[in-house]
């Protein structure tokens, strides 16, 4: 995200917050997860 940011890009954009539903045994909960563009996948590889 770092790099991302000191490139000129918008961290927001590149690194979209999701939330995930996940069953838990019973219950279910929310997780936090991200959606990437291909360029922030550029940037992890």
């Amino acid at each position: 995200m770092i790099a991302c940011e000191n490139s000129g890009h918008k961290i927001a954009h590149d690194f979209a917050e999701v939330s995930k539903i996940v069953e838990a045994g019973i219950t279910s909960k929310s997780i936090k997860d991200y959606k990437l563009t291909r360029y922030a996948c550029y940037l992890i590889v």
